[in-house]
């Protein structure tokens, strides 16, 4: 048994060891670089803009450090459209947020560029993907150890002549009775955490993560993937969510509808999230045993991201249609 444990204890102990590494870090004082996020897509007619000004690694601000004075291009296909400035919108942050509009289609080109007195001009290119290769989408309930399940089946057909990138995002609403919920919304909607350990196309713990059942969080619960592993394929995806276990049965009158949103996403955008995934699931990272990631950013001289998407939802599906 002792020569068992020890055994055991080896890989653990090589997880423990680390290194010094002297880095040299250079312009500490700088001015920060202008931060960008953009996600032109096809379902609004309007586009947001939103930017920042990126705080210098010695924590020094300015007292003008405001972007609602920049000047911001949004090009689509090599046409100029018009922007105008929103404002502080709370929902897209603490920056100031310009907009253009104009319904944007699949295969749009959008370039945006962005200029702000004291730092250098920012440019940063996207398109609008095709649309996701949706084949059809079925739900089954199903028990799991001891829980009430439900399995979402979703069929895709790939195209084989690009590299395709994708993204889901199951919406679950519930639905109460009239005159139960004092107070309280007549129904909540609320995004799945989906369980996708049976998923191969989104299962990526791999090697350490795997053996002691280290992250695998997804970004606002956007599960996305690639087409490598299916390139030209019609493929199945079985997605998971567990509702409750056996002793705590649904109110009888409540109804639960189901919403599955599909995402085609651009290479930029996929790369993106992928790399914010990577860093929230930086176990190790966090306590020091590994390399710190960085996110990944398409924005020349700044920071963030432009990236395409393509959004297509299902109509809600109720849940007691669901087969067995």
């Amino acid at each position: 048994m002792k020569k068992l444990l020890a055994a055991m204890w080896l890989p653990v102990m090589g997880l423990c060891t680390s290194c010094d590494k002297e880095v040299t870090v250079e312009n500490v004082a700088e001015n920060g670089k202008l931060v960008v996020y953009c996600i032109p897509s096809n379902v609004k007619d309007t586009t947001f803009i939103q930017l920042l000004w990126s705080r210098s690694l010695n924590g020094e601000t300015q007292a003008d450090r405001t972007t609602d004075r920049a000047e911001v291009s949004f090009r689509v296909n090599g046409v100029e459209r018009e922007t105008g400035y929103a404002g502080r919108l709370p929902r897209y942050g603490n920056g100031n947020t310009f907009y253009a509009v104009g319904r944007l289609k699949e295969g749009d080109e959008v370039e945006v560029k962005a200029q702000l007195p004291g730092l250098p001009a920012v440019t940063a290119r996207t398109s609008v993907p095709s649309c996701f290769p949706l084949e059809k989408v079925e739900g089954i309930r199903l028990s799991v150890c001891g829980y009430q399940a439900v399995r979402f089946q979703i069929t895709l057909r790939d195209c084989a002549e690009v590299e395709n990138y994708y993204g889901i995002r199951i919406l679950r609403k519930r639905i109460f009775p009239e005159g139960v919920t004092i107070g309280v919304p007549d129904s909540v909607v609320k995004p799945l955490v989906l369980h996708v350990e049976n998923e191969p196309l989104m299962n990526n713990k791999l090697g350490v993560d795997d053996v002691f059942d280290l992250s695998n969080d997804f970004y606002q619960h956007l599960y996305i993937y690639g087409d490598h592993q299916i390139n030209g394929r019609t493929y199945t995806l079985n997605l998971d969510c567990f509702e409750r276990n056996h002793g705590t049965a649904q109110p009888a009158d409540d109804k639960v509808y189901y919403k599955v949103v599909l995402f085609a996403l651009s290479s930029d955008l996929y790369k993106y999230l992928k790399s914010v995934n990577a860093l929230n699931n930086n176990d190790l990272g966090k306590a020091g045993l590994a390399p710190i990631y960085k996110r990944y950013t398409n924005v020349v001289n700044g920071i963030g991201i432009v990236g395409g998407c393509h959004l297509y939802e299902t109509d809600w599906m109720e849940a007691s249609g669901f087969c067995r």
